[in-house]
């Protein structure tokens, strides 16, 4: 068939508006169809759960359906807590047949029934044309680790403007939806992403990227615990400070990089106007009274002392 033949409704497709017509038609047709597919996930999955195929309700027109027999392939948790389970043999016949691996099979039938079960105000919207199937999946994508009252949250957050939520701004809510509601897994991702700290220092030689030049270098990679990434911070502002007082007339960056340098010699630069200084990190807690007695969500965000949001934290 030509593309002539595919024009919807006889649209001309021999001038540059009937071509942008024709591309915007065929765009919300995609669209819907993305939606239809989805619908289909949702009903395949439901007829291959194990709690509700039986052997004498297998559909003639199905060559294989090992998965629902006793004694066959087990359930397969896909999604969140509370989704219903899938057959395991079932994901490899959707596989198949939507052009799928097995992995992609299982990933994107998780996100259907993460989305279809655990996000309906998200789904409603999706259904009502007014959430890309796309975004949908990927804020499901997102909330599939969350317990139930988790992921509830994360949906009546961003049902409203579901259509336009960011990964940045997603991530974030899902974040915060651990703490409030898994605080103990929220404890134990700080307590591993510790034992990730490191301070690492690559001396550049002469046949490196940056060629003979590399030899006067050497490259600092590090994870440090936050108080003490503050702190740092907080110490290489005032050194290079005090360096442009002192006549230091290189780039601020320039000069961080020497102040740290100082810091591993022990010393500061000493001018009379900048004299030897004790420098400490302090930290600013605003917290309503209620907050003290247990009243309100007992969440806020922590900020750097420049004003920078680092993340959610509770009050514990």
């Amino acid at each position: 068939m030509t593309i002539s033949g595919l024009a919807a409704g006889g649209a001309s497709l021999d001038s540059s508006g009937g071509l942008l017509a024709e591309f915007r038609a065929s765009k919300a047709r995609e669209a819907l169809e993305q939606v239809l597919q989805v619908e289909l996930a949702l009903e395949f999955c439901a007829f291959n759960s194990p709690d509700s195929i039986h052997p004498d309700s297998i559909h003639p027109d199905s060559m294989h359906r090992a998965a629902t027999l006793p004694g066959s392939e087990g359930e397969l948790a896909l999604a969140g807590p509370g989704a219903p389970g899938v057959a395991e043999f079932a994901v490899i016949e959707f596989g198949a047949v939507a052009g799928m691996s097995t992995d992609a099979a299982r990933l994107y039938l998780g996100r259907c029934l993460e989305l279809g079960h655990r996000l309906p105000r998200v789904w409603a919207a999706t259904r009502a044309g007014q959430v890309p199937a796309w975004r949908a999946l990927r804020i499901a994508e997102h909330t599939m680790a969350l317990p139930v009252e988790g992921a509830a949250w994360v949906d009546d957050q961003v049902a409203d403007l579901a259509g336009r939520v960011g990964p940045i701004v997603l991530r974030r809510l899902v974040e915060e939806a651990i703490i409030r509601f898994d605080p103990e897994t929220a404890a134990q991702a700080a307590l591993e992403a510790l034992e990730t700290r490191h301070a690492t220092i690559t001396l550049h030689q002469a046949l490196s990227e940056l060629g003979p030049a590399g030899i006067a270098t050497g490259h600092l990679d590090a994870i440090l615990d936050v108080a003490d990434a503050l702190d740092l911070d907080t110490a290489l502002a005032d050194l290079a400070a005090d360096l442009a007082t002192a006549g230091d007339t290189s780039p601020l960056d320039v000069r961080r990089a020497k102040a740290l340098g100082l810091l591993a010699r022990g010393h500061t630069p000493q001018t009379p106007a900048t004299p030897q200084r004790r420098r400490r990190v302090v930290l600013h807690v605003h917290l309503a009274e209620a907050a003290l007695h247990g009243a309100g969500d007992g969440i806020t965000t922590l900020h750097s002392p420049t004003g920078h949001p680092l993340g959610q934290v509770s009050v514990e």
